[in-house]
């Protein structure tokens, strides 16, 4: 499932210099974020997804990465001002807001959120919608009555647990918990093991739901090869051998070091425990570490109180970040900033 991309990387990241034009592309609600705090490509375990799980399905995600690098837009170094001219300068982007230094020197590590920065995801109603259909025989046999339609399972279950997604909380949910209760106050009453495997089958249409952005090859690995450390930190709450599975279909766990979801660490972005758990994963000081998000407060906010440096990358962004907070309009322009 992964390939090695160091030829076409350099190939892709070679042309920094050029410019690009960005494209954002329709994006879920639930563009999320999730934790484990192991390296990269171990074992995993059960933020909202997407949700955080594999989109490509099995056997895809290499040549779709392969693809990637060959056809991403160039990265450009627009950007360069922000390391050379103060934000009032003429020559600096009307993006470029804040004075933090990011030069190469000083950078360790980069760490990302997930959700709407790395990957995006469009809602797979008809996906879901059969899957759900699919199972009705079981829980009919659970609750020894005719099932709801799968309509109904969708708009009074599957859709009010999106809101578990963006909470404001620093503390996670037990997502399992949360499930349960759900289905209960639809009125349906399920065994754990029939609601494990519902959740399971359901994390799988958004794993293929997701669309990773078409710059992260070339920037994950033109990181790698300058030995920056990558990782990923994201607010999920989600079982975490779900979302690993999702970030190992796509490819992402081949391009960093590192991932984090809030659901094994038991707290949530900009809770300080998250990023301190990112951190020791991928072996940097915050004073070297450069956080990449797409929200202002567990993004930016929350990684600058810890000492990080940090930018917001608008691409995908919901709302837009209020005049101080830097920004960089995609991550094609990130090299330029290190």
């Amino acid at each position: 499932m992964r390939t090695t991309h160091s030829a076409t990387a350099s190939l892709t990241v070679a042309s920094l210099s050029a410019t690009s034009t960005m494209r954002a592309a329709p994006l879920s609600s639930r563009c999320v974020n999730r934790c484990e705090v192991r390296p990269a490509g171990l074992a995993r375990s059960f933020e909202p997804r997407r949700r955080i799980p594999g989109v490509m399905g099995p056997g895809a995600s290499s040549s779709r990465i392969f693809n990637a690098l060959l056809l991403a837009p160039p990265m450009p170094s627009a950007c360069t001002a922000w390391i050379s001219k103060s934000p009032g300068h003429p020559a600096c982007r009307t993006s470029c807001h804040g004075d933090q230094d990011m030069r190469m020197s000083e950078t360790a590590g980069v760490l990302f959120d997930y959700g709407r920065t790395l990957v995006t995801f469009a809602y797979p109603t008809d996906d879901l919608l059969q899957v759900l259909d699919r199972f009705r025989p079981r829980i009919e046999a659970a609750l020894g009555i005719p099932a709801p339609e799968a309509e109904t399972i969708l708009e009074d279950v599957l859709m009010p647990l999106e809101e578990y997604i963006g909470s404001m909380s620093e503390d996670e949910v037990d997502y399992m918990d949360v499930y349960r209760d759900t289905w209960q106050r639809a009125g349906l009453r399920l065994p754990d093991d029939l609601l494990h495997d519902i959740l399971d089958a359901e994390q799988r249409c958004w794993d293929r739901a997701v669309d990773v952005d078409p710059h992260v090859p070339a920037v994950l690995s033109w990181l790698g090869e300058r030995g920056i450390k990558r990782g990923v930190c994201s607010n999920a709450p989600f079982p975490p051998e779900m979302m690993r599975r999702q970030v190992d279909s796509n490819g992402i766990t081949e391009l960093v070091d590192a991932i984090v979801f809030s659901s094994e660490v038991g707290r949530r972005k900009p809770a300080p425990d998250v990023y301190r758990a990112a951190l020791e994963a991928i072996g940097t000081t915050a004073a070297r570490t450069l956080f990449v998000g797409d929200r202002v407060r567990e993004d930016y906010e929350g990684p600058l109180a810890l000492g990080m440096r940090a930018v917001v990358v608008t691409a995908h962004a919901e709302d837009e970040p209020r005049d101080g907070v830097q920004t960089i309009a995609s991550l094609a322009e990130l090299p330029s900033l290190l």
